[in-house]
Formats: structure tokens, C-alpha cells, sequence
């Protein structure tokens, strides 16, 4: 059995587990499994997993740097949204800081709810390497409801050998027992 999927987002271990990462993603193309081999097709990457050891799902490091910059750019957001606030209420540092809190506690549950999909095997050259995959649907949206999951499912189906199954046996002239 065989599996493609388009668009699919590639990133290398390195980016994965940086803290510093602004893109999440390497590269951008699809992906091709077929029984115990992975292949990536992008712009700029090209790979092929085989064999494959494992395939897992995981989540990114969080990259607080990024966070913390996302932050600081609000704040003028934040300062002209209490200067509005003002006008309407007495006391607008509340609402501020509430919407401070609270826009980072959806923050955090986006970034929660993001999997990954880690594929962990020998390239071309017969090296270790572990790469991570995500859906690319909806420019990454869509994993956040479930598509990674779904192509790691497919994924793992696809990497297993298909199971052997006898050729059809012509009918037997006793009603199709096969002679017995």
C-alpha cells in the first residue's frame, strides 16, 4: 500500500528543537509512504527515510523567544486598546491585563494542541536521521483539528508490508469448498 499527501511541512530535528525558530517549518512539499519507506519532495529538501525505525508524534519545542517578541509588538495593541477602554471605563488596567492573559492562554492552547509527526530511520547514505512532518492544510491550520493525526494514522498504515494473500482459486465442482 502506498500514501501521498500534499501539502505537508517538513522540519529538520535542529528547527524542532530550536527555542529561536520564527517558521516552524523547513520546507514545504509532499510526502510519500509506502512499506518501511519515507520520501519528502520540497522546494528545497529532498528525503528518503528507509528503513524506518519508528514514527511517533510529538510536539515542538516551544520557542519563547518568538512568544516574547509576539508580546512586546502587542504592546502598543494593548496600550491603544486601554487608551479606548478608558474612555468607556473607570477602571481599564483590568481589562488590559485580563486581555493580556487571555490571548496567551489561547496562545498556549493552540501551541498544545499542535502535533507533530517524527519519523526516525536511515537516509539515502545509510546515516541516522529524525525528521518531523505536519500537515500543511489550510497553511497549518487543519492540524490543529485533527489532519496530522489523520496522516500519521495513514502513514502508519502505509509503512507496514501488506500482508500476504493467497492468489483467488478457480471454484471447485463441489460448491466452491476447494475440493474439500
Amino acid at each position: 500500500m502506498s500514501f501521498e499527501s500534499s501539502p505537508v511541512w517538513y522540519a529538520s530535528d535542529r528547527r524542532a528543537r530550536s527555542v529561536h525558530k520564527v517558521v516552524v517549518y523547513d520546507d514545504i512539499g509532499s510526502l510519500i509512504v509506502r512499506p518501511n519507506v519515507i520520501e519528502f519532495r520540497g522546494a528545497q529538501a529532498r528525503l528518503t527515510i528507509s528503513p524506518v525505525e519508528r514514527l511517533d508524534r510529538a510536539r515542538q519545542s516551544w520557542n519563547w523567544v518568538v512568544y516574547l517578541l509576539a508580546n512586546l509588538a502587542m504592546s502598543p495593541v494593548y496600550a491603544l486598546w486601554w487608551y479606548l477602554i478608558a474612555w468607556f471605563a473607570g477602571e481599564p488596567g483590568k481589562y488590559v491585563v485580563f486581555s493580556v492573559v487571555a490571548l496567551n492562554l489561547l496562545g498556549l492552547a493552540i501551541g498544545q494542541s499542535v502535533t507533530w509527526i517524527i519519523a526516525t530511520g536511515r537516509d539515502g547514505a545509510g546515516q541516522p536521521v529524525r525528521v518531523w512532518f505536519a500537515s500543511g492544510e489550510n497553511r497549518g491550520w487543519a492540524g490543529i483539528f485533527g489532519a496530522t493525526r489523520r496522516l500519521y494514522q495513514q502513514a502508519q498504515q502505509a509503512l507496514q508490508p501488506e500482508a500476504y494473500a493467497p492468489p483467488n482459486q478457480p471454484a471447485a465442482a463441489d460448491g466452491g469448498r476447494g475440493g474439500q
